[in-house]
């Protein structure tokens, strides 16, 4: 039996299965993976599009990725630390997105888009300033995970702007990533939120038109 450290497919598992806190530590497991040769293309048949997300990210990633992701955290960490000693109290979410935009780049799109599903209990300023650099950045590949972020999403202006953000993306592609989250969630009886069932043609429910 192959290593579980070594198995791609489990590797994916449980970094999906790791939320806030123990995300850090996932995120981190997977681009060691890549760098030490695990072969993540594997789990491109993996069942779960946020999972095959998780995968392409690493295997994309390098050691300059890997250090731009750890200067964009501490960037975000130092504007929380600054700002709250101020009157506003939070960071300013366009400005954050400007600065994030300016000094990387699409290249941190599609882990900040992950961060936003694996750590749900991300502070609203650094939802919506993430929110605001993805739709700066137009990646597509952080479709998945960004439908997986509006169909949990509580906070209503957080969803609504999930969903506006995949609006600029192709309809097909945000479609299929549509129509594969409403089957998850329907196989646990849960069903999408309409403002999310809309970017598939209303395809809300569990049973599909032909």
């Amino acid at each position: 039996m192959a290593n579980s450290a070594h198995d791609p497919l489990r590797l994916i598992d449980r970094a999906l299965a790791s939320e806030n806190e123990a995300w850090p530590r996932a995120e981190q497991a997977l681009l060691e993976a890549n760098e030490d040769g695990v072969p993540l293309e594997a789990a491109s048949s993996h069942p779960d599009p946020v999972g095959r997300q998780m995968a392409q990210a690493a295997l994309v990633s390098d050691a300059d990725t890997r250090g731009a992701l750890d200067k964009a955290t501490a960037y975000l960490d130092a504007a929380a630390a600054r700002f709250a000693r101020t009157p506003a109290g939070t960071p300013p979410i366009h400005g954050i997105a400007a600065n994030l935009s300016a000094t990387f780049g699409p290249r941190l799109a599609s882990a900040l888009a992950l961060r936003l599903v694996q750590q749900r209990e991300m502070p609203h300023w650094r939802v919506m300033s993430t929110l605001a650099y993805l739709d700066r950045q137009r990646d597509p590949s952080v479709v998945p995970s960004l439908v997986r972020f509006a169909a949990q999403a509580t906070v209503p202006v957080q969803q609504a702007s999930a969903v506006r953000v995949l609006s600029g993306f192709s309809g097909s592609a945000v479609a299929a990533s549509v129509r594969a989250e409403r089957d998850r969630l329907a196989a646990n009886g849960g069903s999408l939120p309409a403002p999310l069932a809309a970017l598939s043609g209303g395809a809300g429910s569990s049973s599909s038109r032909a």
